[in-house]
């Protein structure tokens, strides 16, 4: 049924195919730690510290305390970004109102793991 095929033109393109195949299946492999947090700092919106750092270290983030779904989160709508918030319970007291939150930001859930939390005159 299948004629023996020993032609090396035949085995070259085979080959290519197989590195081809073998190339694009890494390319859309998952990154690694290292890349996957490099792209999403450099396409990632992150807000600015005080001294206009990325926020790993305490920032300052201002917005509106409000239900999303069953959690509460912050809503900054100059820059149109909901943040989840790490303790639900200190949020809990300013639902609808703007605030101040003093925390850190975990880039990675979008989560601001709060400090503090106080109401914007």
């Amino acid at each position: 049924m299948f004629k023996k095929v020993n032609s090396p033109i035949f085995l070259a393109i085979l080959g290519l195919g197989v590195v081809l195949f073998s190339v694009s299946v890494s390319m859309t492999a998952q990154p690694t730690d290292h890349f996957a947090a490099t792209t999403c700092w450099l396409s990632a919106e992150q807000p600015k510290a005080d001294n206009g750092s990325a926020s790993s270290e305490a920032a300052t983030f201002t917005g509106k305390i409000m239900k999303s779904g069953d959690k509460l989160v912050l809503e900054d709508t100059d820059s149109k970004t909901t943040y989840q918030l790490d303790d639900q319970n200190k949020a809990k007291s300013f639902v609808g109102k703007s605030v101040k939150v003093t925390g850190t930001l975990d880039v990675a859930t979008n989560t601001i793991h709060i400090a503090e939390i106080e109401p914007v005159a």
